[in-house]
């Protein structure tokens, strides 16, 4: 009884640590989070016991009242236009074409009403755990809902009104400048707090008893260097 409940615990929070580390690394954007979201529901599913369909409909709720329908749909649709022919979960409808299209030319508008330069950040997974066995499967089955979610369409040079745009992407699939910006705008937002909560603990490091006169102009340039040491890997020469 109690032994056998213990062990049924055990095996539903395997998936789900998984893809609470997943979720917190530095590359995690909203696309790559709704993969990992499948990758739970469908393993809850796969393992079948009381104890993992009870966990899978209360997080399938909760998900369903904080997942940003139309930005996370968006970016599915930028990335394939096949994607949005089906809903990806059954408990959430998949928002229609002509909003979508509608949401990408209000964001395009806020984000780009002056040109803004462009910074190539490498990605940089900052976690490493131990695996034991059960959890490499489970590692191997998220990196494939991964890929899946991922798949993108290739990149034009062509250039013109969104309207165009989406014409010619759903006829070539092949995305233009315009909505390959798009895309790279959204897959910058971030679907947890995660990296800012690495910054209050970066904060916490720095101001210290012995720095306790440190003003705040010192302490923000210093995180911002912290943080730019840590996440862009290039060498930039200052002329």
């Amino acid at each position: 009884g109690e032994i056998t409940l213990i062990e049924d615990v055990v095996n539903a929070l395997i998936p789900v640590r998984i893809a609470v580390i997943k979720l917190s690394s530095r590359d995690m954007n909203f696309l790559k989070a709704d993969g990992v979201m499948s990758y739970i529901f469908k393993s809850l599913e796969n393992k079948a016991t009381p104890f993992c369909t009870q966990l899978k409909v209360a997080i399938e709720q909760r998900f369903s009242e904080r997942r940003p329908n139309k930005l996370v749909d968006l970016m599915y649709y930028l990335t394939n236009p096949e994607n949005i022919k089906t809903d990806k979960y059954k408990f959430i409808k998949m928002t229609s074409k002509k909003t979508l299209r509608e949401y990408a030319g209000y964001l395009f508008g806020r984000l780009h009403t002056q040109k803004t330069g462009e910074i190539t950040v490498s990605e940089n997974e900052d976690i490493i755990i131990q695996q034991n066995n059960d959890e490499d499967e489970e590692m191997s089955l998220l990196e494939h809902e991964l890929k899946e979610v991922t798949a993108e369409a290739t990149t034009s040079n062509f250039t013109g009104s969104l309207i165009n745009d989406f014409k010619s992407f759903e006829t070539t699939k092949v995305r233009s400048k315009s909505l390959q910006q798009l895309l790279d705008d959204l897959g910058s937002s971030k679907p947890t707090s995660v990296e800012p909560e690495r910054v209050f603990s970066l904060c916490g490091l720095l101001v210290t008893k012995l720095r306790g006169r440190m003003s705040d102009e010192l302490l923000n340039a210093l995180v911002f260097l912290k943080w730019f040491e840590e996440n862009f890997n290039e060498t930039f020469t200052v002329v």
